[in-house]
């Protein structure tokens, strides 16, 4: 009896999951300022808050990508063993 052999293809599927990254926030004329009498930049509270905000879901929006990346390498990696 003859030996018969197949061929079998693997094919390799990559989901990129989509991430939103957060906009740094414009600033306005009214919104950052140089003060001539202090030599310092200036800027308003609500800016300063814009800021902040942006800072927070910029590392919020990190974390989870970092995670997502893990758990496909992870997937990946038991895929290749």
């Amino acid at each position: 009896m003859p030996l018969l052999t197949a061929c079998v293809t693997t094919k390799t599927v990559y989901v990129v999951p989509e991430i939103v990254w957060p906009v740094f926030p414009k600033p306005s004329d009214e919104d950052v300022g140089y003060n001539d009498e202090t030599g310092k930049v200036e800027m308003s509270l609500e800016y300063y808050e814009k800021q902040k905000n942006f800072k927070i879901d910029y590392k919020a929006t990190q974390e989870a990508y970092e995670l997502t990346k893990q758990l496909y390498e992870g997937v990946r990696s038991d895929a290749d063993n």
